[in-house]
């Protein structure tokens, strides 16, 4: 009996992509998202995933263009507005999907223009700022918190537990070309 087509077939088998495999990356900082994506990007898989929960503002630089799919959510800490928006936009230029799972349990509340804020769903509201120390992190109560981001304009954040996944007054739910979840298997 001649065993070679079995096991030259099992190679070939073994040497592509399992047919639902998914590799994934979670990175929250600049070092982690560099230190990962070799590892990533050299994992035989039929979609590369990128989780980011960001800490602070993330170069991507052209990593968009190495994965299929990257997902943003945030966590027990708050998640600049404008670092969201940067990952979706570079997620737009290098043609990749972008998934926004939420805020955390710090939803944007309001935006520092001067003396004006604007609420996150695009009205406006004067505040008396002198009482504030926006170098600092402060929580109130009422579950309102204010938070300056080193070189990014304040924000004042409400803790709600689980925010909305509402970035720039719409969701982003964005899934690979072919991609079929567990739930659709």
């Amino acid at each position: 009996m001649n065993d070679t087509p079995l096991i030259t077939n099992w190679l070939e088998a073994l040497a592509k992509p399992m047919p639902e495999y998914t590799a994934e990356l979670v990175a929250s900082t600049q070092a982690e998202l560099n230190e990962g994506m070799p590892w990533l990007m050299g994992q035989q898989a039929n979609y590369l995933v990128l989780r980011l929960r960001p800490k602070h503002r993330l170069d991507l630089g052209e990593y968009p263009a190495h994965v299929d799919w990257i997902i943003v959510e945030g966590g027990s800490e708050p998640v600049h507005p404008a670092w969201v928006r940067a990952i979706r936009d570079a997620c737009a230029l290098f043609d990749c999907a972008f998934l926004f799972e939420g805020w955390g349990e710090w939803e944007p509340y309001l935006a520092l223009g001067q003396q004006i804020w604007q609420r996150m769903d695009g009205t406006y509201e004067r505040l008396v700022l002198d009482w504030l120390d926006v170098k600092t992190w402060q929580e109130w109560e009422d579950g309102i918190g204010m938070a300056l981001i080193w070189d990014e304009p304040g924000v004042m954040y409400r803790k709600v537990g689980k925010a909305s996944r509402l970035l720039d007054r719409r969701e982003h739910r964005d899934v690979p070309e072919g991609y079929i979840s567990k739930e659709e298997r």
